[in-house]
Parts: structure tokens; C-alpha cells; sequence
């Protein structure tokens, strides 16, 4: 039996955003930029990806008899410090959010700002272990590291502004590290963890608003994802809690 679990994905690795090089370089590199050409390369690629995977699955599947089954799940809170945002919800735009923590009949203000209700769950079959977010996440935010510089996530530019501060990165245990300390989380000569990560914006070391209009401008450098973040205090409020649930241990 297969389990596909579909979320809801923006434009940012999509056609809007870039030439992101799928599987066949080659055929990529053939490719029109425009992005209406990268929108049907997307759509070609949804019809003959079931079939690829099919195939490794047909060719390659691993057979697990030892399966112990765990779940746990905690609610948590995250400040929203983003303007717009605050903005956004007061007018109803997103939402609806039962949100909690300030006093509405004030005006929202530093001392008086709402926290939006989060969930976090770890989810383990076998050797499949599952972290799931109400968020969007970059990558340093659950993969290789819970924050901290690890394969794939940022990396310093040249000549570019405001890069990131690795000096300041967190330390282990990240996320991997504690995904894989679960029981029966390990497979012979396949350490890597199976995890199904949503994303949840900037760490503290990489995380830059514009002086001038945060929340509205981006800052100079690769700082997008900041304009739509809840704002600077996101990790410590909603990665944090997820590594206390990653280490909690049935008594």
C-alpha cells in the first residue's frame, strides 16, 4: 500500500520563481525559460513521476517486519510580530486563527502582540519517522540540522549582503539527529532518516529585515522568505518546541 499525502505549496520552488533544474538536466537545459514552458515542464513531470516511483518501489523496496508504531503530538504558540501579518488577520484576509495571548480591545503594539496556535507531531512506522508542521520551513530548519548549516541549506555568496551568520548557528542535536535516536528508527545500511518536513522560514542566524520596510521590502541579499515569516523570534517559538517533542520518551 502507498501513502501520498499532498500539501499546499506556494510559487517559491515553483515556475514563478527561478529555472530550478528538475531530474533530466539535459532536457532542462532545452527547455524555454518563460514560465509558462517551466508550468508545462512541471505538468509533464506530475504525469511521470507516479510511474518512476512505482518503479523503485517495484525494483527497490525495502520489506520491514519489525514495525513499532508511536505517535505524539503537542500544541505550542509563536508570536506574530510580523505587521502585515497583524494586519492581515485583524481584516479577517487569512484566517481564521483563533489567536490568543494580547488583548484585542488594544491597539497591537511590542507588549501586546498575538501568538497563533501551532501543532507539531512525530509520526513513527518502523523505520519511518514523520514530523509534521502547521508551517512552511526551509530546509536548515528540519533536515540535516534543526537551524545550522548542514547539505543543501544556506550557504554564503560572494559579494552578497547580509550573509549568513554561521558563527551563531545552533549546536546538536538537530532534528536528523534526534529523528534517528527514536527505537527502530535505524535500517541496516540506511541511516539517512525518512521525514516529512513542511517548512517553517528563516533561522535566527540567517533571519534579516529591511530597515527600512520590514515585512513589506525584502532585505538586500537572498532574504525572502523573511517577508512572510511570523517574524525574527519564529525559531526559538516553533522550531524549539519541536525539539522537545522529538526528544519525549513514553515513561
Amino acid at each position: 500500500m502507498t501513502v501520498f499525502v499532498q500539501g499546499a505549496l506556494g510559487g517559491q520552488i515553483g515556475s514563478i520563481r527561478g529555472t530550478h533544474r528538475p531530474a533530466r538536466a539535459t532536457a532542462w537545459a532545452a527547455t524555454p525559460t518563460s514560465p509558462w514552458n517551466r508550468t508545462r515542464w512541471i505538468r509533464r513531470s506530475a504525469r511521470t513521476s507516479p510511474r518512476a516511483h512505482w518503479t523503485i518501489l517495484r525494483d527497490d523496496a525495502e520489506t520491514v517486519t519489525n514495525i513499532p508504531l508511536s505517535m505524539v503530538s503537542a500544541q505550542y504558540h509563536a508570536r506574530v510580530e510580523n505587521t502585515l501579518f497583524q494586519l492581515a488577520f485583524i481584516i479577517k484576509v487569512i484566517g481564521p486563527h483563533d489567536l490568543v495571548g494580547y488583548d484585542p480591545n488594544n491597539a497591537i503594539d511590542v507588549g501586546n502582540q498575538p501568538w497563533l496556535p501551532l501543532r507539531a507531531t512525530y509520526l513513527q512506522i518502523g523505520p519511518l519517522g514523520l514530523v509534521t508542521v502547521r508551517a512552511n520551513c526551509i530546509r536548515s530548519s528540519g533536515s540535516a540540522a534543526t537551524t545550522a548549516p548542514g547539505p543543501g541549506v544556506a550557504v554564503q555568496r560572494r559579494h552578497e549582503t547580509n550573509q549568513p551568520d554561521f558563527a551563531n548557528a545552533p549546536q546538536p542535536p538537530y532534528m536528523r539527529d534526534l529523528v534517528l535516536a527514536h527505537a527502530g528508527r535505524e535500517v541496516p545500511d540506511r541511516p539517512r532518516p525518512r521525514r516529512g518536513l513542511h517548512r517553517l522560514h528563516r533561522p535566527a542566524y540567517n533571519y534579516v529585515l529591511s530597515p527600512v520596510d520590514p515585512y513589506l521590502t525584502e532585505a538586500d541579499g537572498d532574504h525572502y522568505e523573511e517577508v512572510y515569516s511570523l517574524g525574527p523570534s519564529v525559531e526559538a517559538h516553533a522550531v524549539h518546541p519541536i525539539l522537545q517533542l522529538l526528544q519525549y520518551r513514553k515513561p
